[in-house]
């Protein structure tokens, strides 16, 4: 009996070091409670910060654009066809989940699928750490730096850098996967081909990963067929992807052969210098690591090898991008997306080399401690910036669409209207009204007067017609008051001549009205002005083209304002359509 419990017993131990091993990929003796903690604590924060943020950019390709792929029956084309040049089928996929079961209401659900993605990939880097068998505290202190990690804060307030971030965590999981355990086996390496595949599904990003495991597979295995069990599927896949099917749809952008060399070495040292958040300082910090790693005895040939493999890594990566992206400029090397990779790569190996050198060189801890904590508070600091600013800017396109409900039933506004075409181009009125219709979104954000009267005229002024709109329902414009100008009458028309410096008129509120302005090309302006506090109104906008007679059709609804038109001084201007109250 004592020789079965002592062997149960033994049995038990192992099965619990081999999930040990495929799970955490290492050997690790001390408890992972404190850096569960410290994660824990970014994800909240991460959460608790953005939590105001609303959607941005290219979160409305997947929310409108494949959205109406899939509910037209076009679901392959929904998952499969590119964004710019990536395959985002794991994205797209999330995307039309989310929206079909939480909507558009809250970006809670969005923002967890990112910080899920942050937290995979901050443990992925832990693994990397235990892996360099880097002590706890300094574990502790690079999670912290990477968990409000400033300089990347672009993949931290925008749902759509799940994409980045999933494809990143996936492909260094899949390198972690299949180097772990004290021997290849099937399961990790077929657990790896799958997370590889999935990583080239989400994003290119993975694409330097991938590239890099490859060869770290066939230099240590030197084995033809584990090289195929892990990257046949992958490879083959998006091979098949690109060739058949992405190549077609997606844009081919110039190669600018002569900036690759300049962009590369702008983003290696623009990446470094914020991930210290030391202007050529954290480029000199970092390479005296490598070098420190590479030539001093105090380290070993497992930590020589794998901050090869990271470097490597983050070499690929930014030469990829140079290629693709250098036609952009040398300032496109500064995306934060970039240095968010660019730290994921690089605190690890300096964290290894201050806690090797401080541990025989001690007497260096508060230069290192200044440096480190330079660049960690610094970091925070920058996090807090990009995150105010992205509330900032996402809430005023926010109440830009709130402000389009009223329009969206609205014969006279067209469909490709665009609320907030600056940051936002991918949203239109036909766009918002399908959201509506499916049930996904609807807004009871109370506007104020000023932003009633601002949607008046970027909704209800349309200026510059060839011809006037038909079957529009259309009424008579009628004017007001005038003021600095005379009327007169000449058939059909008023004739408005200019007897002060700012002449113009003001006409009644409708739900639409309709006149031609003839002003001989003088410029001339159509703005909303509150009824209640004339002097508030919106932003002028040019009623016509130059040197000819310009059809305008003018609505103001929700009715707050008084449609104002702003004539040329010194010109004569005739107005037909238009009645004196």
């Amino acid at each position: 009996m004592k020789d079965s419990s002592e062997f149960i017993d033994r049995q038990i131990v192992r099965v619990r070091q081999g999930a040990g091993t495929f799970w955490s990929w290492s050997q690790a003796t001390s408890t992972r409670l404190p850096e569960i903690a410290v994660v824990s604590v970014v994800a909240v924060a991460v959460l608790f910060l953005t939590r105001d943020a609303w959607f941005f950019g290219d979160d409305w390709a997947f929310l409108i654009f494949r959205s109406d792929l899939w509910n037209s029956g076009q679901h392959f084309e929904a998952i499969f066809v590119p964004h710019n040049e990536h395959l985002s089928a794991v994205p797209a996929a999330v995307y039309l989940v989310l929206e079909k079961f939480f909507g558009i209401g809250s970006m809670l659900p969005y923002f967890v699928v990112l910080v899920a993605g942050h937290v995979a990939l901050l443990w992925a880097v832990r693994t990397i750490m235990v892996r360099f068998n880097v002590p706890m505290m300094w574990r502790i202190v690079g999670l912290i730096w990477l968990g409000l990690f400033g300089a990347g804060a672009e993949n931290l307030v925008w749902p759509f850098q799940m994409s980045f971030i999933w494809a990143f965590a996936l492909s260094l999981w899949g390198l972690l996967v299949f180097t772990g355990g004290e021997r290849p086996t099937v399961r990790r390496d077929l657990g790896a081909s799958a997370l590889f595949t999935l990583g080239l599904f989400t994003a290119s990003t993975s694409l330097s990963v991938t590239i890099v495991a490859a060869c770290v597979l066939l230099v240590s295995s030197r084995s033809i067929l584990r090289l195929l069990r892990v990257f046949a599927v992958p490879i083959g896949l998006y091979a098949a992807w690109y060739v058949f099917y992405g190549t077609s749809r997606m844009p081919h952008n110039p190669i600018s052969k002569t900036q690759v060399i300049p962009y590369l070495t702008k983003a290696l040292s623009f990446g470094l210098d914020q991930t210290f958040q030391f202007p050529t300082i954290g480029l000199i910090f970092a390479v005296v690591a490598l070098v420190l790693i590479a030539s001093v005895d105090w380290f070993t040939p497992q930590q020589r090898r794998i901050t090869a493999v990271l470097s490597a890594i983050l070499f690929v990566f930014y030469l990829m991008s140079a290629i693709g992206r250098s036609f952009l400029g040398i300032e496109a090397a500064t995306a934060s997306r970039y240095v968010y990779f660019c730290g994921a790569m690089a605190i690890p190996f300096v964290v290894l080399a201050v806690s090797v050198v401080l541990e025989r060189k001690p007497k260096l801890l508060p230069i290192a401690g200044v440096i480190l904590a330079i660049a960690i508070a610094g970091n925070v600091a920058l996090f807090l910036s990009i995150r105010n600013d992205r509330l900032a800017l996402t809430n005023d396109a926010k109440w830009k669409f709130a402000s389009a409900v009223e329009y969206l039933d609205v014969t006279q506004v067209a469909d490709e209207v665009r609320p907030e075409p600056t940051y936002n181009p991918d949203v239109s009125i036909k766009g918002l009204r399908m959201l509506r219709d499916q049930g996904l979104w609807s807004s009871n954000m109370q506007l104020s007067e000023a932003m009633q009267v601002d949607a008046a005229a970027r909704f209800g002024i349309r200026t510059g017609l060839v011809s006037k709109p038909q079957g529009l329902g259309l009424a008579n414009a009628t004017i007001v008051s005038i003021e600095g100008a005379t009327a007169s009458t000449s058939g059909e028309c008023t004739v408005l001549q200019p007897t002060g410096a700012s002449p113009h008129v003001v006409m009644q509120p409708k739900p639409a009205a309709s006149f031609s302005i003839d002003t001989d090309g003088a410029p001339s302006m159509v703005y909303v002005r509150s009824q209640s506090d004339p002097g508030m109104h919106s932003g002028a906008i040019d009623t016509g083209t130059a040197g000819a007679t310009a059809p305008v059709w003018v609505m103001t609804f929700p009715l707050t304002g008084q449609p104002v038109l702003a004539l040329p001084s010194g010109v004569t201007t005739t107005l037909c359509g238009v009645s004196l109250q």
